[in-house]
């Protein structure tokens, strides 16, 4: 546990050789000593790597990881292994791989409510939306993230579901991204505040959404807006002071006029519209 806490501090310092030395000395270590720990100091390893450029060497430590983890039922490490890969993913240009490794990332963070791996989660989500050319949902996933302007009214659960649904969607190809001086740093734990600069957040719903939301009456769009903030209908009929039924009314008209049969559908024609 020294060596891998000395290992970290050299890496954030950026002394990176030293970094990778001290994690492979505690790698020596007897495995029925390390346990765990052992998969965490792969996780710096592949950080290391990947900072460093070593994408190839990177990514045959993390897959090693990824299959231990899975293994031994590990969650923990597990999501650390598939953070990385999609990193790598995004690195080389392998747009599809990098959403199907981040929807198993959300899936399993989700499913063992390791919600301390959701924000840096949804960095890697809006890196991949950037990367395939959807830069408004890339800023609602940041600001997600952040918990500023247009994702300050997410909550975590609307976050995550919304970052599914944004990896859930094809993906086109990609090139691969630059080696150049400052390559996604695997030990970023949040995109930069340059990276999502306040006059570039749209403040108008983009077409599509805009024709869906004409079709609405101001309760029904409040109904969007309160579902999307991840409200249950029992919520949103205690906020605006009227029954369950009424709500379940409202919403099936709001489904007929916008063709969004699911919550997670709403949600993310709220999310879009920046309603939220």
């Amino acid at each position: 546990m020294g060596l891998s806490c000395l290992s970290v501090a050299f890496w954030k310092g950026g002394d990176l050789d030293s970094a990778l030395r001290l994690a492979r000395q505690a790698q020596q270590i007897a495995d029925e000593y390390s346990g765990g720990l052992d998969r965490g100091l792969r996780q710096i390893v592949t950080g290391v790597l990947i900072e460093a450029g070593d994408l190839a060497a990177a990514e045959k430590v993390c897959t090693a990881a990824l299959a231990s983890c899975r293994e031994l039922g590990d969650q923990g490490n597990l999501c650390g292994a598939l953070w990385h890969l999609t990193v790598l993913d995004l690195r080389t240009g392998r747009a599809g791989e990098a959403a199907a490794h981040l929807r198993e990332l959300f899936e399993v963070a989700t499913a063992a409510d390791l919600r301390a791996v959701v924000p840096a989660s949804l960095d890697c989500c809006g890196r991949l939306c950037a990367a395939t050319g959807r830069p408004a949902e890339a800023v609602t996933a940041w600001a997600g993230r952040r918990g500023t302007r247009r994702g300050a009214a997410m909550s975590l659960a609307t976050a995550t579901e919304f970052a599914l649904l944004l990896a859930a969607e094809p993906q086109p190809p990609t090139a691969a991204a630059p080696a150049g001086p400052e390559p996604v740093r695997a030990s970023d734990e949040a995109v930069p505040d340059e990276a999502v600069p306040e006059e570039a957040v749209p403040e108008e719903a983009v077409p599509e959404e805009a024709v869906r939301l004409a079709r609405l009456s101001s309760r029904e769009r409040e109904l969007v807006t309160l579902v999307a903030r991840g409200r249950t209908d029992a919520q949103i009929a205690a906020e605006l002071y009227i029954t369950v039924r009424t709500v379940s009314s409202h919403l099936d008209r709001v489904r007929d006029k916008t063709g969004c049969r699911r919550r997670a559908d709403l949600t993310r024609l709220a999310l879009r519209a920046g309603l939220v």
